[in-house]
């Protein structure tokens, strides 16, 4: 697995994610979505498996660690990134300051 430097993370793509969150249903992609300019086949969403270390202070050359973390399920740009396919997954290398979001999981149903 590629190992990112800096405030990058890899991010892999998985049509499989779920489909709610906190209560809204998240809508399907639309061709016309899919087919819009560097999107990789609509997605803009996907699990954090690696985070780099971390960006540097400009001036105190302090490491300022990263917010997100290994597992959290992330909205990004889809402007800015970078592609590849390994072991047959999908994976896009990001800047952090490029998530949009992180998602939180919609609370499970207990039934009466």
């Amino acid at each position: 697995m590629l190992k990112p430097t800096g405030n990058r993370l890899v991010v892999r793509l998985d049509e499989n994610l779920p489909t709610a969150i906190e209560g809204f249903v998240l809508p399907p992609k639309t061709d016309a979505y899919r087919a819009k300019d560097g999107a990789v086949e609509g997605m803009n969403r996907g699990t954090v498996v690696t985070v780099g270390p971390g960006a540097r202070h400009p001036k105190t050359d302090k490491l300022i660690p990263m917010e997100t973390q290994v597992g959290d399920i992330v909205r990004f740009s889809e402007l800015q990134y970078h592609t590849f396919t390994e072991d047959g997954h999908k994976y896009v290398l990001i800047s952090e300051m490029d998530i949009l979001g992180v998602e939180t999981p919609a609370p499970l149903e207990v039934a009466a």
